[in-house]
């Protein structure tokens, strides 16, 4: 079904961006194929984001250093954040557990955060 569905996607998607090329800069035209490119692309993402969520989970259970985790990903991000103006804070002194995750669903999951 995803393929019956990103096939027609795919061909949409690219002769709107043939067509966006073609036309001439401010016409309303032009506005309408940058419109229909970005939808395009939204449907794809919901799609994929779909698919991840209808596949059946296979877990990777084992012990996770969260206070470890969160600080790889406060070096990551935390450069990002400050210039745009947020506040990311790990506070490793709280002393998080160890705990039985799926390490590699947590990241994901801090990542879309």
């Amino acid at each position: 079904m995803a393929h019956e569905i990103r096939n027609p996607l795919t061909a949409i998607g690219g002769f709107a961006k043939r067509l966006e090329k073609r036309l001439t800069e401010n016409s309303a035209e032009k506005e309408h194929a940058k419109v229909i490119v970005h939808e395009v692309a939204r449907l794809e993402r919901i799609l994929r984001d779909t698919l991840t969520f209808s596949r059946e989970a296979k877990y990777h259970l084992h012990h996770a250093d969260m206070n470890s985790l969160l600080a790889q990903k406060e070096a990551k991000y935390g450069e990002f954040c400050r210039e745009k103006g947020l506040l990311l804070e790990v506070r490793p002194e709280s002393g998080l557990p160890l705990c039985i995750v799926d390490e590699g669903q947590i990241r994901q999951a801090i990542d879309n955060l």
